[in-house]
């Protein structure tokens, strides 16, 4: 039996696409390259959240503290976890879905029973509204009751320059909004029209049309929950000759898409900083997953020594990206 795991799920920027067809609610993940990390000890009771790292630092909230607490719940025996994330709360970019996630994989595999990604995915959906970075590569989910749940294929080469503009949207709040199923007949052609164009995309890897369905996915979900910056990134995305945009659809951020095989990424992201005044993040579009692995004393000894000297950055430098 593993006594301690350590598991790591990547973060989110918004989605790629969401809505609801036919009554059924749904999201095409858009996991990035913000990572979270988790670290499980059998045997001791308790669930310790830490957010440390350049964007998130101090302790959680509860609100955090209590999903984590639920999640684990549904695991037998006990133990301890600490949490490394970089994601901020509310800001869409799939922060409790990674803290559950990352949290339970690496638990489970601390005493002994690994999960499979699916079975992650139906334990946090149990919790609340879930993303699908836990499940390999671009995945489609029920983000609310889990009726569908496809993997797409391979994440397509994307750069995404991120925006955060400030704000928080509470996930258990926007899906209990009153209004929301019948906004969602309302885009649904539109969402249709980005829901066939996507899994197209994901399957002949091809970033263009990808990010073309993202945007009309976007541009649908503006009469649900304006994203502030939406007039302006449209235009600033025609001056960078961006593919497309994304956006969060229960959340704050915002992404310009690009082919990172032809376009300059440091110079329109340099643009953008100028043009909107607000720091511009360089994120790739990778596959979801969870990569777990069991440590030993040695391992876990390198965790707490890296803590000590880099106090500001996340702890957990033993596991790579989530694999394909």
């Amino acid at each position: 039996m593993a006594v301690r795991a350590l598991a790591r799920v990547p973060g989110t920027w918004g989605e790629l696409v969401q809505g609801a067809l036919d009554g059924v609610d749904f999201l095409i993940t858009c996991p990035v390259d913000l990572w979270v990390d988790a670290l499980a000890s059998a045997g001791r009771a308790g669930a310790d959240l830490r957010g440390a790292g350049r964007t998130h630092a101090g302790w959680r909230a509860p609100p955090g503290r209590e999903k984590v607490a639920a999640v684990l719940a549904s695991l037998p025996g006990r133990g301890r976890v600490r949490i490394w994330s970089p994601l901020r709360p509310g800001a869409g970019m799939g922060s409790s879905t990674a803290d559950m996630a990352a949290a339970l994989a690496a638990a489970a595999a601390a005493g002994g029973r690994p999960l499979d990604p699916l079975d992650v995915f139906r334990r946090c959906l149990a919790v609340e509204p879930t993303d699908g970075l836990m499940l390999p590569g671009i995945a489609l989910v029920d983000h609310r009751r889990g009726r569908r749940v496809e993997p797409l294929g391979p994440a397509p080469p994307l750069v995404i320059l991120g925006v955060d503009p400030g704000g928080a949207v509470p996930t258990r709040d926007f899906n209990r909004r009153e209004d929301l199923d019948a906004a969602n007949r309302r885009k649904e052609p539109l969402v249709r029209e980005a829901h066939d164009l996507a899994v197209r995309a994901v399957a002949a890897g091809d970033p263009a049309a990808l990010a073309a369905a993202a945007t009309l996915s976007a541009r649908a979900h503006q009469a649900i929950l304006p994203n502030p910056l939406w007039e302006r990134a449209t235009a600033l995305a025609r001056e960078i000759r961006a593919l497309g945009l994304n956006v969060a659809h229960s959340g704050v951020v915002l992404g310009f898409l690009l082919d990172p095989r032809h376009a300059d990424a440091p110079a329109a992201r340099a643009f953008l900083e100028r043009r909107l005044g607000l720091p511009v993040r360089f994120l790739r579009l990778v596959p979801g997953g969870v990569r777990v692995a069991s440590l030993g004393r040695e391992f876990v000894g390198s965790i707490r020594a890296s803590e000590r000297r880099r106090p500001d950055a996340p702890s957990c430098p033993h596991l790579g990206p989530a694999r394909r």
